[in-house]
């Protein structure tokens, strides 16, 4: 019982880990489905009409966008052989790579011979490019083509169709560095050293802005002579301030002179022929303030006044 038992767990395991498997791999299946089947098939049977009229680069074109629509072990053993024919044998032997690893996932073993013998025999024609960098320089971004180039691309033997390619390398604060690389048709490797980057020239400042000079025109009228009397002045100014300080001050006095004599008032109220008390005491000495206060201000609204009525009359 209990070695069936275990049995029944490993199953139950074995089980539960394919149904996770497929949970993992069922999105990729859903995305790697064919997006057009039908306008696939069209393009494949054009482009092998036009292989056999000898139309090789639009066939290959054909064959690429039927990869796209609907990938196919046969599509791409078709467009290996069509970019062969082409004399691009890197993208060729891609292809037929990519076409053994295809049939082996799908169990079709003689188109995986077929494809794998097909890129053996292209070995020998790759012609090869290996990028290499300096060490302790600050580290660029290589892009060949248009594509950038993978880190552990870099000084590896990668396989390269013949023709131009176009090798850049650029990075933060420095000069771009580009290079046109002819592969030859025949095998071989091509080696290229990026230099250490240069550093970038400082940006230059926005040049001035031109002068717009304004077109002669007939002088300006002289001006006048200021005309003198024109406004009250400096000194008549003060007067003004003066005169109004001294009646700011005469009004004052009046209000303390009329507050002095209601105060006083209340004090006698609080006397007798015997004195007076507290409360009288008190108010009287206020009387007197306000008395005094009055006083003062009269004298300083007198003299404002004076003063104000010299300045204003010796003003020009």
């Amino acid at each position: 019982m209990m070695s069936g038992g275990r049995h029944a767990v490993a199953r139950a395991l074995a089980a539960l880990g394919v149904s996770c498997a497929l949970f993992i791999v069922a999105p990729t299946l859903a995305r790697a489905e064919p997006r057009d089947p039908a306008a696939a098939e069209a393009l494949f049977d054009e482009a092998r009409q036009l292989m056999k009229d000898g139309r090789y680069a639009r066939a290959c074109g054909l064959f690429e966008a039927s990869q796209r629509l609907d990938p196919g072990v046969g599509t791409l053993l078709n467009l290996g052989d069509c970019l062969e024919t082409l004399g691009r044998f890197a993208s060729a032997w891609a292809r037929f790579r990519e076409a053994a690893s295809a049939a082996l996932s799908a169990g079709q073993t003689e188109r995986e011979q077929i494809a794998r013998g097909r890129a053996a025999t292209l070995e020998g024609k790759l012609a090869r490019l290996v990028v290499r960098v300096p060490e302790g320089a600050v580290e660029p971004q290589l892009v060949k083509d248009g594509v950038p180039m993978d880190r552990a691309a870099w000084g590896s033997a990668v396989p390269l169709d013949p023709g131009e390619h176009a090798l850049e390398a650029t990075a933060p604060g420095k000069k771009t560095w580009r290079r046109t690389i002819d592969v030859p048709k025949a095998a071989g490797v091509v080696t290229i050293d990026v230099p250490p980057l240069e550093d970038a020239a400082p940006p230059q400042p926005p040049p001035p802005a031109p002068l717009t000079v304004a077109p002669l025109s007939a002088a300006p009228p002289a001006s006048r002579p200021r005309e003198e009397g024109r406004g009250l002045g400096v000194q008549r100014g003060v007067a003004i301030g003066t005169g109004s300080v001294g009646a700011i001050a005469l009004f004052l006095a009046g209000g303390f002179a009329l507050s002095a004599r209601s105060v006083y008032s209340d004090a006698r109220s609080h006397c007798t022929s015997a004195g007076c008390d507290p409360d009288g005491v008190r108010l009287g000495h206020d009387a007197g303030v306000s008395a005094d206060v009055a006083t003062v201000s009269v004298i300083v609204g007198g003299v404002a006044l004076a003063a104000a009525t010299v300045l204003w009359l010796t003003a020009k």
